[in-house]
């Protein structure tokens, strides 16, 4: 989903490209044996992201942030989002910083998606509210339909 940038797949992107290309494969490898989503620079951001649906309800996300040319950024997060009330509440913490070469991506991977599906309800850092007017627009099942988001393996294949 673009962000503004008319011009991102030419000039911002080819860029990107090269550099997550160290940890594309094994990235993908990981998406399709733990059965997550891949998405790549969503909303043009300098990151790719591995989500699922939480097995404790709402979406959890492994985040794969450009930090520096040569760094890569490893966040956790999950998320519930509470219709009735317009509320969205939110865990989140960054599991790390590693090289983008040389790293075996599965041994950072694996570690940060079992302490996303370790979380439990009640442990969050923040409550956001006042999403009400704008999510009620929204019929409640269309609002509330995670399929785009895979029940993940939670073991290792």
């Amino acid at each position: 989903m673009p962000n503004g940038h008319h011009d991102f797949d030419t000039t911002t992107r080819p860029a990107l490209d090269a550099f997550f290309a160290p940890i594309e494969e094994q990235t993908e490898n990981f998406a399709m044996r733990h059965n997550l989503r891949l998405t790549k620079y969503y909303h043009q951001w300098e990151q790719w992201d591995l989500s699922f649906r939480h097995p404790g309800g709402g979406v959890g996300k492994i985040d794969m942030m450009k930090e520096s040319d040569s760094m890569i950024k490893i966040g956790c997060n999950w998320w519930i989002d509470d219709y009735e009330e317009g509320t969205r509440s939110i865990r989140g913490m960054v599991f790390g910083e590693f090289p983008i070469e040389g790293t075996d991506l599965a041994v950072i991977l694996m570690p940060a998606f079992q302490t996303i599906i370790a979380w439990e309800k009640d442990q969050w850092d923040k409550v956001i509210s006042g999403f009400k007017d704008a999510w009620q627009r929204v019929p409640r099942e269309v609002f509330e339909d995670l399929s785009l988001y895979p029940v993940p393996h939670t073991t290792e294949a």
